[in-house]
């Protein structure tokens, strides 16, 4: 039997090894994190600074945000193409079957728990700012107590500044952080309600009098409180005989608190160290922009940074047109001394439309009888401006990767598959954005697959749902299998063991199912309308994806009709004739060649 050998116990306690690391965490990422907050500001139209703002006091500063626009292009694009989990087997003790129920369970903890909102929050973040955060947190099925069973959700992270996040982390989605931080700052009324039991607000109260208080923990009505997670890898020598050699394995342990700068809220009973949470990653999962490493720090940048100095121009030629445009009709009037004597409308003649402007004659004694007054030429530079406003909206354009459509429409280009290509080239210069967003929910799925065990451990019956949206009861335990004795529940034929066997996650990014399921309904469409004959091979299939009441009853009700060796696919027979699949594929050739 190998021998563990345990680890030694740190010196300092875990509230101390905490707030030590936040001071470093927070000190390594404050340049980082005022980066990104101005970069998020900017795109939502904060976009003429303090200094700018005292230059053109009293003068245009108007706000055009192309940027928001072209921002919002690329996070549609990522709800369109929404990453999906998909598990895979990966050992003798797994089955296909089982991992496609654990990935029905997965899809039912998103749809559950929103997970689409969870998602294109941090795509928003992410595009915006350089980074956006989503978490996995358990909750309790039933709020009143009268039920344990507890339930896996996966929250949104609203604001991305509350995360403090480990800088060592060179991991995209974050899988290979040791330290994270989650804080809210709670008002004092709102602290006391939460944690009864704690004496911080006043305790601090007391340090801020002497000058002790620690950094940032309380100021004046509000105490910051924050969910601590650490990862400790642990070392093990798993001792063999000879001439076997020992093995040094590293185990990783999570451990969750709630802190508050001088004490543990939350954590084990004794408040002395953190809860340890049963998998091997910190439940928080990271989508990254464009990501730099300089001299060793790494920076994420969104689409804003790029963007700011061409939507800085487009403001200011913007704002000097509107300046011209508006100055021209208050261009003074220039007349000889004495020509305005007396006639008091002139002083608002700028501002007051009058039916007649009256004059003093003036006469000149070389010139004679001098003209009336006239206004001064002010003729602005707006063919120029309208130019350098332009080349602003290429180089933003430009730098974003952004596809204007209606311009593409507006070409020569007739042929549909031409405009989609098109589309794509464009689509190109962003797309690592959604390949970070795919490895952010593929982390997802990997903290799920680990903590489902844990959670689903009693015997329960599940509802999942399948690839096609459509739901299935199921029975499931993780090592816990119920009493043999028991009879199944209705409609549950098989009880699944989500404890044995290992399992990989991976991503499949194309369009919803949604759209998936309209293109092959239109193709399939396509193809019977071409040769109806066809309506009598997989005419099922076309109401099945028919997006209209009652059209799974019809397609069952035409599967009836077909063909003996095509009603039952389940049984080993050949689905298709090899005669009916030749023909098939010779009018899905046509059919592309038409397309």
């Amino acid at each position: 039997m190998p021998h563990q050998q345990p680890t030694e116990a740190p010196d300092l306690t875990f509230l101390q090894r905490a707030l030590e690391k936040f001071e470093t965490v927070d000190k390594a990422e404050s340049t980082q994190r005022d980066n990104q907050l101005k970069d998020y500001k900017f795109s939502i139209g904060e976009q003429w600074d303090d200094a700018d703002k005292g230059l053109r006091a009293g003068r245009p500063m108007l706000v055009n945000n192309r940027t928001g626009q072209y921002i919002r292009q690329t996070t549609n694009q990522a709800r369109q193409s929404r990453p999906a989990i998909q598990i895979n087997p990966v050992d003798s003790g797994s089955d296909p079957e089982t991992a496609e129920i654990l990935q029905g369970l997965i899809r039912h903890i998103e749809t559950d728990s929103d997970a689409d909102t969870a998602y294109s929050t941090a795509s928003d973040w992410q595009v915006r700012s350089g980074v956006g955060y989503v978490r996995v947190v358990p909750e309790y099925i039933d709020e009143t107590g009268e039920n344990d069973n507890q339930k896996l959700c996966i929250k949104a992270i609203r604001n991305r500044f509350t995360v403090f996040d480990d800088p060592a982390a060179v991991d995209p989605s974050g899988a290979d952080r040791n330290i994270a931080f989650i804080v809210e700052d709670l008002e004092d009324e709102e602290y006391q309600r939460r944690y009864p039991d704690s004496e911080m607000a006043s305790t601090l109260r007391m340090f801020e009098s002497v000058g002790a208080a620690p950094a940032g923990w309380y100021r004046k009505g509000h105490v910051r409180v924050a969910e601590v997670f650490v990862r400790e890898l642990t070392r093990t020598t798993l001792k063999r005989e000879p001439p076997a050699i020992d093995r040094v394995v590293e185990k990783a342990v999570v451990k969750w608190a709630v802190i508050n700068g001088v004490e543990i809220l939350e954590g084990n009973d004794d408040k002395s160290d953190g809860r340890v949470l049963p998998i091997p990653f910190i439940p928080l999962a990271r989508a990254v922009g464009d990501v730099y490493d300089l001299d060793g720090v790494v920076d994420f940048r969104g689409i804003t940074r790029e963007a700011k100095d061409p939507q800085k121009l487009a403001n200011y030629m913007d704002s000097a047109t509107a300046e011209m445009i508006a100055l021209a009709p208050k261009a003074p009037y220039v007349g000889a001394e004495g020509q305005f004597e007396g006639h008091p409308e002139w002083d608002t003649a700028n501002s007051k439309n009058w039916s007649k402007l009256e004059y003093k004659p003036t006469v000149d004694g070389v010139a004679g009888m001098l003209p009336p007054p006239q206004r001064q030429a002010v003729e602005p530079p707006i063919q120029a401006m309208a130019i350098v406003g332009q080349r602003a909206e290429n180089n933003l354009r430009a730098v974003i990767g952004f596809v204007d459509v209606q311009e593409q429409e507006r070409r020569a280009e007739q042929s549909g598959k031409a405009i989609l290509a098109r589309q794509r080239q464009g689509e190109l210069s962003n797309s690592h954005y959604l390949d970070n967003l795919g490895r952010m929910i593929r982390h997802v799925g990997r903290i799920l697959v680990a903590w489902v065990p844990h959670i689903y451990d009693a015997p329960r019956v599940m509802r999942i749902l399948g690839n096609d949206d459509q739901a299935k009861t199921v029975m499931i335990h993780a090592g816990n299998p119920p009493d043999p004795s028991q009879p199944l529940p209705p409609g549950v034929d098989k009880i699944y063991d989500l404890s044995m066997g290992k399992y990989d996650v991976t991503i499949s990014v194309g369009q919803a199912f949604q759209t998936k399921r309209q293109e092959a309904f239109d193709a399939i469409g396509q193809i019977i309308q071409a040769a109806p004959q066809m309506l009598q091979i997989f005419g099922d299939l076309y109401f099945e994806n028919m997006d209209v009441p009652a059209a799974r009853q019809m397609g069952e009700r035409l599967k009836m009709m077909l063909p003996p060796q095509l009603q039952d696919e389940q049984q080993g027979q050949p689905p298709i004739p090899p005669q009916v699949q030749q023909q098939m594929q010779q009018l899905m050739q046509q059919h592309e060649l038409l397309t």
